[in-house]
C-alpha cells in the first residue's frame, strides 16, 4: 500500500522539482565539470582528447513519457549552455522538439523497445525461442528507426534500450537485438550501455520515484568529491506531476498488462 501511495503522489500530487535538477547541474558547473551529451563525450574519448585533469558530467534523458516536462528540462539546460542527450520512444517522438534540441546543439537519439513490443504482440510468456524473438525484433527495430529518421530528418545514430515489464518477465533486455550486422546496417554509432562508455565512468546515478529520488544516492556528493566522469540518467516523469499524461500512461500499462496475461 505504501508503494501505491508513493506512486499516486509521484504521478498526481508532487510539485515540480525542476529547481532541484537545476541546482545539481549548477553545482556541477561550479565544481568545474563539463556537462556533455553522450556523443560529445565519446567523440572526445575517440579523439584521445579527454584530459585526466578535467571533470566530465554525462547527461542523458530518457523520454519515456511527458514530452512537456522534457521540453522544460531542455529549456532549463539551454539557459545554462548545457547540451545533453535526449532519447525518445516512438510514442514520445515529438518531431518539433527533437529538431529544436538538435538545432540547439543537443543530441537526439532513439529509445528503442522492439523485443518487448514483439513479445507483447505474440503474448510470449517464456523464452523458448530467443533467436526467433531477436530476429523479429531486429527487423522491427530497423523499420522503426528508418521511419523515425525519415520523419525527423535527424541522424539518430545514438540509441538507448528501454525497459518494460515484459523484459523483466522474460529475462531479456531490448539491447539484445543489436547484432553487429544491425549496428553496421543501421549506422549505429553507440548504444547507451556500451562498454565503451560504461567502462569510463567513475560513478553513475539515475533518478527515482518519490520518496527516494536517486539511485544509488544523490549525485551531489560525488560531484563535490570530484569524481572524474559522472553520468546522470534523468526521466521527466520523476521531476513533476503531469496528471493527464501520467493517467494516460498508467491506463496504457494496465491495458497492455491485461492483454499480455490474457493472451
Amino acid at each position: 500500500m505504501k508503494r501505491i501511495a508513493h506512486r499516486l503522489f509521484n504521478d498526481f500530487l508532487m510539485p515540480s522539482r525542476l529547481d532541484e535538477l537545476e541546482r545539481v547541474l549548477l553545482i556541477a558547473l561550479f565544481e568545474g565539470y563539463q556537462v556533455l551529451s553522450i556523443c560529445h563525450f565519446l567523440g572526445l574519448a575517440r579523439e584521445g582528447s579527454l584530459d585526466v585533469r578535467s571533470r566530465y558530467l554525462i547527461l542523458r534523458h530518457d523520454i519515456d513519457t511527458d514530452v512537456a516536462t522534457a521540453k522544460e528540462i531542455w529549456q532549463l539546460e539551454r539557459r545554462h549552455g548545457i547540451c545533453a542527450s535526449f532519447f525518445f520512444r516512438l510514442q514520445t517522438a515529438d518531431i518539433a522538439l527533437m529538431k529544436e534540441i538538435h538545432a540547439g546543439g543537443g543530441e537526439v537519439g532513439y529509445h528503442f523497445e522492439e523485443i518487448a513490443t514483439v513479445a507483447k504482440r505474440k503474448g510470449l510468456k517464456r523464452t523458448s525461442n530467443l533467436d526467433h524473438l531477436r530476429n523479429d525484433a531486429g527487423e522491427l527495430f530497423c523499420e522503426n528507426l528508418i521511419a523515425l529518421r525519415k520523419k525527423s530528418g535527424l541522424p539518430l545514430r545514438g540509441i538507448a534500450s528501454h525497459g518494460d515489464f515484459v523484459n523483466r518477465r522474460l529475462g531479456i533486455i531490448n539491447f539484445e537485438l543489436l547484432t553487429p550486422g544491425i549496428r553496421q546496417l543501421m549506422d549505429i554509432d553507440y548504444e547507451a550501455y556500451d562498454a565503451e562508455l560504461e567502462d569510463r565512468l567513475s560513478s553513475r546515478f539515475s533518478d527515482l520515484m518519490y520518496p527516494k529520488f536517486w539511485k544509488p544516492a544523490n549525485p551531489v556528493a560525488a560531484i563535490k568529491s570530484g569524481d572524474q566522469v559522472v553520468k546522470l540518467l534523468i526521466h521527466p516523469r520523476q521531476w513533476q506531476s503531469n496528471s493527464l499524461v501520467n493517467a494516460k500512461d498508467n491506463a496504457i500499462r494496465i491495458y497492455e498488462g491485461f492483454r499480455y496475461w490474457a493472451a
